[in-house]
């Protein structure tokens, strides 16, 4: 696991390499992404129990991580895709260790939300939001769906107005959606509310 770009340079954004095969959507931002030389893998931050939501931030209520869950387990049953999410903060990560632990492949997503490290003082122009995407949905939802949909959610001013949990909430849902609805370029007016793909969907 690592980072593509220019260790010379202090990092705004973050984005993971999670197996070979997934294409990485956080470098195709506007937003620079730098180099971190060292690899990291720490399977002792996974839960014991299996779950579709890692947040080792504390992002979500229990309850939200819950309906979260149970969201991505109908979306995985219904299209045999897998969204799964980890909230983070880098390098407290648990890395390459995810892909064994969501057996990850060509058809998954990992939507990861990582404020990156507290001693960085470019908050200003950090986004929450990366995505992991596998190659085999590419043409469903391709880079332009991607970079909208961070832009959109991602963005300090979204999360000043809305706050982590309903930026995170969003993604999710506006996801959830354009998978049912086989594929977005643009994020879908609507998509991002609470039980957003179930009404947008009626």
């Amino acid at each position: 696991m690592g980072f593509w770009g220019d260790s010379s340079q202090p990092p705004t954004t973050y984005t993971i390499f999670l197996l070979q095969g997934l294409l990485t959507i956080g470098t195709f931002s506007l937003q620079p992404v730098w180099a971190r030389p060292e690899g990291v893998n720490k399977p002792e931050l996974l839960p014991k129990e299996r779950s579709n939501v890692i947040d080792l931030e504390r992002f979500l209520t229990s309850g939200q991580k819950k309906r979260l869950s149970q969201q991505l387990d109908a979306l995985e049953k219904d299209s045999g895709i897998k969204v799964r999410l980890l909230c983070q903060r880098y390098p407290d990560t648990p890395g390459l260790a995810i892909k064994d632990y969501w057996g990850l492949d060509d058809k998954s997503i990992v939507v990861v939300a990582d404020k990156g490290p507290a001693n960085i003082k470019q908050v200003a122009t950090r986004n929450l939001l990366n995505f992991n995407v596998g190659s085999g949905l590419q043409l469903l939802l391709p880079p332009a769906f991607w970079n909208r949909l961070r832009s959109q959610f991602g963005s300090i001013f979204y999360l000043r107005s809305h706050g982590d949990d309903e930026a995170i909430i969003a993604t999710i849902n506006t996801i959830d959606t354009c998978i049912r609805l086989k594929g977005c370029v643009d994020v879908p007016k609507g998509a991002a509310e609470e039980e957003g793909v179930f009404s947008f969907l009626k």
